[in-house]
């Protein structure tokens, strides 16, 4: 405590002729070095592709921070905590003005201590417990300005480092080495934004209806996963006590959410946390106003309302027969034009929904392996027993395999369709995998979760591979083609050059 105090007092004296109350507004939390090697590597476990979990590991162990800070204590993490001041952002009158109001501090889980650090700044001057160091956080050696100036100090206990470009922000930051402490788990980022936060960006919210969203919400976090199941996106926003935002998420799903899906879906919704109903309308206006304006898509997109389900149709045979055709003058479209007279048809204003509705997505021609409940199920198991507001499936497997086979199907060449086949061949395969996302009430919370599964990334990444692999095999065998072309031309030069020597003969 009393070394706390000691670095208060100096950050004070330094910026005694300061006018700034910054306040803490959110922040970062990132998991150390070697926990980022691990999920780097991670993903490369599951995308199927180990050389780029290799190829970033061997990044991340140069980071520009370790030149600064040197390496990190292993099983922390580094948080960094965000700032802006108050007095600054009530003479606002634009968000771009926020950029040059925030402020961050770092707190650093140091793995050497204090006298290797001086000694990896020479130049340091410490006085108080505020130690002054030449240099850039989070900038290379040789790039650092010598004009640059950083404020560091040690924990009582040597385990953390604080830094900061304002020495009133390392008094602070020394505050969160609590924060910093918390455990991370299989979280590799987590984004944290306070009430205060949220009050900020509510002043400069100027949308109608999106300042009435704003103003129900209280505060919101946010984390990034790499796992075995796939990649997750979870985290949770806090309604403010009374707002009408709090009714949101109220009415909750049915037992099998996707039940409406008649196993054609490649995408499905179920939503009973905002009241979607009409949305089917909605979809077919912008289609209408599509088709005044010159672009008539009535054979490619169908839009049907079935009950309390928007079903779409895709047809991508139709989508190619159309814009392939070189006689479609679709330069002359106005899409400007389109844009303003979809804009203007409105949208009704958001509300919480008293019941659900759902929408699926299927492509003509085609039927996914697996229904849309199997999928969720599989994707997001933890869901099970939940009583959910809102679930989402999605398979971006099945939808690349479909609209490829269908355009490449709808080729009128033989021998065009014939080359692109094996290419067809080569892309992801639909399986059970996919995305799926769902949100949930959790008393003033609206918690959510997405996930992209392991299964679903190493398709993509086998996918990509083989249609690299099969393009560069096009590209060689091309110019393989060109060169026998090109020498076939030289020979019967040569050839042509010989009998007409023979006739001077």
């Amino acid at each position: 405590m009393r070394k706390l105090l000691a670095i208060a007092a100096c950050a004070l004296v330094i910026s005694a002729n300061a006018s700034d109350t910054p306040v803490k507004i959110g922040a970062i939390q990132v998991v150390e070095t070697s926990g980022l090697t691990a999920a780097v590597m991670k993903l490369g476990e599951i995308s199927g592709n180990s050389m780029f979990g290799a190829m970033a590991a061997a990044r991340i162990a140069e980071l520009p921070s370790n030149a600064f800070f040197g390496p990190t204590r292993q099983g922390a993490s580094v948080y960094l905590p965000v700032y802006i001041d108050l007095e600054d952002v009530a003479e606002m009158d634009d968000a771009e003005d926020l950029d040059d109001s925030l402020d961050f501090a770092v707190v650093y889980p140091v793995a050497v201590p204090k006298d290797e650090f001086l000694a990896m700044h020479p130049s340091a001057v410490e006085t108080n417990g505020m130690i002054r160091v030449y240099g850039e956080m989070f900038a290379e050696k040789d790039e650092w300005d010598e004009d640059s100036v950083t404020y560091v100090a040690f924990s009582d206990n040597g385990k953390w480092l604080v830094a900061s470009e304002k020495p009133g922000l390392v008094a602070l930051a020394m505050g969160d080495v609590a924060s910093a402490e918390r455990a991370m788990g299989d979280d590799v980022v987590r984004c944290d934004i306070l009430p205060r936060g949220m009050a900020v960006a509510r002043k400069f919210v100027k949308d109608g209806e999106m300042s009435r969203i704003m103003e129900g919400l209280d505060s919101a976090f946010a984390s990034l996963r790499i796992g075995d199941a796939g990649i997750d996106v979870y985290g949770a926003y806090r309604f403010a006590d009374g707002s009408e935002l709090s009714k949101y998420g109220s009415s909750l799903l049915p037992e099998n959410p996707f039940a409406f899906d008649d196993g054609s879906a490649v995408c499905a919704a179920a939503n009973s946390y905002n009241d979607q109903s009409g949305l089917a309308k909605l979809y077919n206006d912008a289609l209408a106003v599509i088709a005044r304006n010159g672009l008539d898509l009535s054979s490619i997109v169908t839009c049907a309302e079935d009950g309390d389900t928007c079903r779409v149709s895709f047809d991508p045979a139709a989508f190619f027969a159309r814009f392939a055709n070189p006689t479609n003058k679709l330069d002359q479209i106005d899409a400007d034009k389109i844009g303003a007279e979809i804009n203007a048809l409105g949208t009704k204003p958001p509300s919480p929904a008293d019941k659900t509705y759902n929408c699926a997505m299927s492509i003509s021609g085609y039927r996914p392996r697996f229904p849309a409940a199997q999928r969720f199920a599989y994707i997001l198991p933890e869901m099970s027993g939940k009583k959910l507001c809102y679930a989402y499936s999605c398979s971006l497997c099945a939808i690349v395999q479909a609209v490829a086979s269908a355009c490449v199907a709808a080729i009128d060449d033989p021998g065009q369709r014939a080359a692109l086949s094996p290419f067809v061949g080569l892309l992801p395969k639909e399986n059970i995998g996919g995305v799926a996302a769902a949100d949930w009430r959790d008393g003033d919370l609206n918690r959510y979760m997405v996930r992209i599964s392991a299964d679903e990334l190493r398709s993509a990444v086998a996918g990509c591979t083989a249609v690299f692999t099969y393009a560069m095999m096009a590209n060689m065998s091309a110019n393989i083609k060109q060169i026998d072309e090109d020498a076939g031309e030289d020979c019967r030069d040569d050839e042509e050059e010989d009998f007409d020597d023979d006739d001077e003969d």
